[in-house]
Protein backbone atom coordinates (compact mmCIF):
# COMPACT_ATOMS: atom_id res chain seq x y z
CA UNK A 1 0.00 0.00 0.00
CA UNK A 2 2.93 2.46 0.86
CA UNK A 3 4.06 1.62 -2.89
CA UNK A 4 1.13 2.72 -4.20
CA UNK A 5 0.36 5.57 -2.31
CA UNK A 6 3.75 6.85 -3.38
CA UNK A 7 3.67 6.84 -6.66
CA UNK A 8 -0.01 8.05 -6.54
CA UNK A 9 1.81 11.06 -4.77
CA UNK A 10 4.85 11.64 -7.71
CA UNK A 11 2.06 10.92 -10.29
CA UNK A 12 -0.31 13.84 -8.95
CA UNK A 13 3.32 16.28 -8.71
CA UNK A 14 3.95 16.39 -12.04
CA UNK A 15 2.53 18.74 -14.33
CA UNK A 16 -0.59 18.17 -16.44
CA UNK A 17 0.93 19.56 -19.88
CA UNK A 18 4.94 20.44 -20.50
CA UNK A 19 5.79 23.94 -20.57
CA UNK A 20 6.46 24.62 -24.00
CA UNK A 21 3.63 22.79 -25.63
CA UNK A 22 0.66 25.42 -27.25
CA UNK A 23 -2.67 25.66 -26.38
CA UNK A 24 -4.66 23.53 -28.74
CA UNK A 25 -5.76 25.30 -31.78
CA UNK A 26 -6.57 24.63 -36.00
CA UNK A 27 -3.60 26.20 -36.92
CA UNK A 28 0.49 26.29 -36.18
CA UNK A 29 2.82 28.40 -37.66
CA UNK A 30 6.22 27.00 -37.67
CA UNK A 31 9.49 29.27 -38.62
CA UNK A 32 12.57 27.78 -40.90
CA UNK A 33 15.37 29.42 -42.34
CA UNK A 34 18.70 28.40 -44.67
CA UNK A 35 21.81 30.37 -45.75
CA UNK A 36 24.61 29.82 -48.16
CA UNK A 37 27.28 32.32 -48.95
CA UNK A 38 27.74 33.64 -52.38
CA UNK A 39 30.95 32.09 -53.56
CA UNK A 40 32.19 31.31 -57.44
CA UNK A 41 35.06 28.76 -58.35
CA UNK A 42 37.37 28.01 -60.76
CA UNK A 43 36.49 24.48 -62.76
CA UNK A 44 39.36 22.47 -62.50
CA UNK A 45 38.91 20.49 -65.33
CA UNK A 46 37.94 23.02 -67.73
CA UNK A 47 40.81 25.27 -67.01
CA UNK A 48 44.12 25.71 -68.17
CA UNK A 49 47.27 24.51 -66.24
CA UNK A 50 50.43 25.73 -68.31
CA UNK A 51 51.27 27.72 -71.35
CA UNK A 52 54.40 27.83 -73.10
CA UNK A 53 55.47 30.77 -75.42
CA UNK A 54 58.60 31.06 -77.86
CA UNK A 55 59.76 32.65 -80.62
CA UNK A 56 58.08 30.18 -83.22
CA UNK A 57 55.29 30.16 -81.01
CA UNK A 58 54.45 33.42 -79.64
CA UNK A 59 50.88 33.65 -79.10
CA UNK A 60 48.66 30.88 -76.89
CA UNK A 61 45.10 30.94 -75.84
CA UNK A 62 42.84 28.94 -73.33
CA UNK A 63 39.66 29.09 -71.84
CA UNK A 64 39.42 29.89 -67.89
CA UNK A 65 36.10 28.81 -66.78
CA UNK A 66 34.49 29.22 -63.39
CA UNK A 67 30.98 29.20 -62.19
CA UNK A 68 29.04 31.08 -59.07
CA UNK A 69 26.29 30.09 -56.88
CA UNK A 70 24.21 33.55 -57.46
CA UNK A 71 23.18 35.62 -60.38
CA UNK A 72 25.16 39.11 -59.92
CA UNK A 73 29.02 40.49 -61.40
CA UNK A 74 32.06 38.37 -60.15
CA UNK A 75 35.27 40.25 -60.36
CA UNK A 76 37.91 38.24 -61.63
CA UNK A 77 41.84 39.68 -60.76
CA UNK A 78 44.77 38.58 -62.52
CA UNK A 79 48.14 38.64 -60.66
CA UNK A 80 51.45 38.52 -62.41
CA UNK A 81 54.03 37.45 -60.06
CA UNK A 82 57.07 38.48 -62.01
CA UNK A 83 55.33 41.32 -64.24
CA UNK A 84 56.66 39.50 -67.40
CA UNK A 85 58.75 36.66 -68.60
CA UNK A 86 61.42 36.55 -65.71
CA UNK A 87 64.91 35.46 -67.05
CA UNK A 88 66.67 32.60 -64.96
CA UNK A 89 69.89 33.59 -63.04
CA UNK A 90 72.47 32.19 -65.71
CA UNK A 91 70.68 33.87 -68.05
CA UNK A 92 70.42 37.36 -66.49
CA UNK A 93 74.46 36.67 -66.00
CA UNK A 94 74.43 36.69 -70.30
CA UNK A 95 72.66 40.09 -70.15
CA UNK A 96 69.06 38.38 -70.36
CA UNK A 97 66.21 40.70 -68.88
CA UNK A 98 62.99 40.58 -68.76
CA UNK A 99 60.49 39.58 -71.90
CA UNK A 100 56.87 41.42 -71.98
CA UNK A 101 54.12 39.60 -73.01
CA UNK A 102 50.45 40.50 -73.10
CA UNK A 103 47.31 39.47 -72.08
CA UNK A 104 44.03 39.13 -73.17
CA UNK A 105 40.74 38.12 -71.09
CA UNK A 106 37.47 38.09 -71.90
CA UNK A 107 34.72 36.59 -73.99
CA UNK A 108 35.53 38.08 -77.22
CA UNK A 109 39.41 37.64 -77.23
CA UNK A 110 40.94 36.03 -80.12
CA UNK A 111 44.92 34.64 -80.62
CA UNK A 112 45.35 38.05 -83.07
CA UNK A 113 49.23 38.58 -82.55
CA UNK A 114 48.45 41.05 -79.71
CA UNK A 115 45.94 43.38 -80.90
CA UNK A 116 44.84 43.74 -77.66
CA UNK A 117 45.41 43.66 -73.75
CA UNK A 118 47.70 44.48 -70.91
CA UNK A 119 51.23 43.65 -70.22
CA UNK A 120 51.67 41.24 -67.86
CA UNK A 121 53.30 44.19 -65.77
CA UNK A 122 50.12 46.24 -65.64
CA UNK A 123 48.89 43.51 -63.70
CA UNK A 124 49.37 44.62 -60.44
CA UNK A 125 49.06 42.85 -56.98
CA UNK A 126 45.67 43.94 -55.68
CA UNK A 127 44.45 45.43 -58.49
CA UNK A 128 40.54 44.72 -58.62
CA UNK A 129 38.42 46.70 -60.17
CA UNK A 130 35.78 46.59 -62.69
CA UNK A 131 37.09 49.30 -64.86
CA UNK A 132 39.37 46.88 -66.19
CA UNK A 133 42.59 48.01 -64.73
CA UNK A 134 43.46 44.36 -63.80
CA UNK A 135 40.12 42.63 -63.40
CA UNK A 136 36.91 41.48 -65.57
CA UNK A 137 33.92 40.88 -64.65
CA UNK A 138 30.60 39.53 -65.88
CA UNK A 139 27.35 39.12 -65.07
CA UNK A 140 26.37 35.71 -63.97
CA UNK A 141 23.44 33.16 -63.43
CA UNK A 142 23.79 30.55 -61.02
CA UNK A 143 25.47 27.56 -61.57
CA UNK A 144 26.22 28.51 -65.16
CA UNK A 145 30.02 27.96 -66.29
CA UNK A 146 31.74 31.13 -67.69
CA UNK A 147 34.23 30.23 -70.06
CA UNK A 148 36.53 33.57 -70.72
CA UNK A 149 39.11 32.99 -73.40
CA UNK A 150 42.51 33.96 -72.27
CA UNK A 151 44.93 34.71 -74.89
CA UNK A 152 48.96 35.41 -74.55
CA UNK A 153 51.16 37.14 -76.82
CA UNK A 154 54.97 37.58 -76.79
CA UNK A 155 55.29 41.33 -77.35
CA UNK A 156 59.06 40.96 -78.94
CA UNK A 157 61.45 38.06 -79.49
CA UNK A 158 63.64 36.44 -76.93
CA UNK A 159 67.15 37.41 -78.05
CA UNK A 160 68.97 35.45 -75.45
CA UNK A 161 68.92 31.76 -74.36
CA UNK A 162 67.45 30.28 -71.15
CA UNK A 163 64.52 29.75 -69.28
CA UNK A 164 61.81 32.44 -68.73
CA UNK A 165 58.87 32.29 -66.28
CA UNK A 166 56.30 34.09 -64.87
CA UNK A 167 52.95 32.69 -62.76
CA UNK A 168 49.70 34.56 -63.66
CA UNK A 169 47.12 34.04 -60.42
CA UNK A 170 43.60 34.03 -60.88
CA UNK A 171 41.06 35.04 -57.94
CA UNK A 172 37.32 35.21 -58.32
CA UNK A 173 35.39 37.15 -55.50
CA UNK A 174 31.18 37.50 -55.57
Amino acid sequence: MKKSLFLAAVIAALPTAPAFAQEAGTSLAVSLGASLPKSCEFKRNASLVDVTLSNEVPDAADRVAYSCNYIGTPVVTITSLNGGLAPDQASVALGATKVDYQIAFGDNVTVTGGASGRLASEFLTGVSSPDGAGAWTRSTAPNVRIRPRLSLHLTRPIEIAGDYSDTLSFSIAP
